[in-house]
Formats: structure tokens, sequence, C-alpha cells
């Protein structure tokens, strides 16, 4: 009862949680010319779409390999981390990938750090974790990327935020600017508190490497626990965050996570703290 008086005086609420499909791929693409990225992802999302079996199974795997565009070029990490397939199809997958690649770029496309002379680029396929919790521009916090105070003139956002598509679990986000507390654009500072009676835990996820760190909170407390996340490129860094709790028979499972594709530009130099407040 506390919890929905709690969400009653929020000053938005997110409107939709959807239920992903192993089709529903999300993409990282680094280190490349930005007139070749939109190309290249187009092509991708294509070629998966025509390839994906329905048939998932429970659990992760990740296949990666490098593809290499010739020898006066420098190699692009290439990974697919997908639902558990059969090994067959998620061979497919990644040849599919590594092949749009190399016929689609060239070493003039691939971008080179001018302070070390090195390139790092990467073309990254991910499902994330849980259902997806959308997020949809405008934000009422932003103005052409910076930050915007409440109406009131309060420095904090209160929003509601449904954490799976069954609206069983939500959690009461509390958003402010991080510029005062040295939180770059190109970072967020999450933290999660816990009003529940179970373990819950915040985990970062990297569209190339998957799950990276976490905070947990094994029992109800008030007091959130947070960490850094940075943009970074390729297999460092974050692309968004998911949340997990235990369920049947205590067993750990994910949740939801924030639409990759959106997480920064909503969530970038912000301090983003997260209360599950109803499971």
């Amino acid at each position: 009862m506390e919890a929905e008086k709690r969400l009653e005086g929020v000053d938005l609420k997110i409107a939709l949680v959807e239920q992903v499909h192993p089709w529903d791929v999300s993409m990282r693409i680094d280190g490349l010319r930005p007139e070749r990225e939109e190309d290249l992802r187009r092509r991708v999302i294509e070629q998966l779409q025509k390839r994906w079996k329905f048939e998932s199974q429970s659990g992760i795997r990740t296949t990666k390999g490098v593809s290499n565009l010739g020898s006066s070029s420098p190699p692009i990490d290439v990974s697919v981390l997908v639902p558990s397939l059969n090994r067959s199809y998620i061979a497919d997958l990644e040849s599919d990938v590594r092949a749009i690649v190399v016929e689609g770029l060239d070493q003039r496309d691939v971008q080179i750090d001018e302070g070390n002379g090195q390139a790092q680029a990467c073309v990254c396929v991910a499902v994330s974790p849980g259902d997806r919790i959308v997020l949809e521009p405008p934000f009422s916090w932003r103005s052409d990327g910076a930050w915007v105070n409440h109406p009131s003139g309060r420095t904090t956002w209160n929003i509601g935020v449904p954490l799976n598509s069954g609206s069983f679990d939500v959690a009461l986000l509390q958003l402010s600017n991080g510029a005062s507390s040295g939180v770059a654009m190109n970072q967020v500072m999450v933290g999660l508190a816990n009003s529940t009676a179970w373990g819950k835990e915040l985990c970062a996820f990297n569209t190339c490497i998957g799950r990276t760190v976490s905070v947990f909170q094994g029992r109800t407390n008030s007091t959130p626990i947070t960490m850094l996340l940075s943009r970074d490129s390729c297999g460092t860094g974050a692309d968004t965050v998911f949340f997990r709790k235990p369920g049947f028979l205590g067993i750990w499972h994910d949740v939801g996570h924030f639409c990759p594709n959106q997480f920064w530009n909503a969530f970038g130099g912000t301090i983003a703290i997260f209360d599950w407040v109803m499971d």
C-alpha cells in the first residue's frame, strides 16, 4: 500500500514495457566512419531477420571472432550475443554478420585514433536481458541534450518505472543532474535501493560482451548502492542496465532492461537512483 502511495506522487510514468523476442536485436558499431554505420546496421538487421530461427531455449551464448578487411587494414571485432539456439544457428548468424562486414567495408571506413595511430572497431549484435523498458524521446528532463529542472524548480525528477511487461515489478526512479558531482555526459551514476523483502540486483550490459558490473541489495535497504558507468567503446563500458530478482524456488532471473539505443540519450550525465518498490 505504501509503495502505491509513493507512486501516486511521481512526476512521470514510463508507459510501455515490451516482451523481447529472439529476433529483437540491438547493435553496437564503433570505430567506423558515421556515413557507413547506418548502411551496415541496416544490412545486418535485414540479414538476421531472414536467418533468425524462432525456436529458442533458455540461457545465453556468445560467439566472437575477428574480420580482417585486408593486410593493410586493422581487424574489426565481430560478436553475436543471442539467446541460446542450436549451435549451427549461432554459427550461421555470426558468419552472416562477418560476411556483411567484410563485403561492405574497406580500410578507409575504419577510424584511426590520432593519439596512438591504432584502430579499435567492432560490430556487435545482442539481445538484451529481460523485457524491454521503452524510452521514448523527447525526455522532459532534457532540452537539446542539456539538463532541465522540474517545472516546480526542483532539481530532481521522480519517475515511475515498470520493470517488466506484466507490471508486477515497479521501481521509483529519482533522477538528477550529475554535473555538480562530476558525472560527465558519457557517464551515468546508477544506484539501487530496495523497498521489498527479497534480494534485487541492477546490472550493466555491454552489447559486445554481455553482463559486466552490478550492484546488489540482499534485503530491504533504503540506502542505495551506486556504481559509475561509462559509455566507452566496443567491449568496455555499458550500453544499458537491466534488473534481476529471485523467482520460483529462489532461482534468479532477468526482469527488464532499458532499450540500449535510447539509454545514453536519456541518462547520460545524470544520477539515476532506482528504488525497487513493488514485486
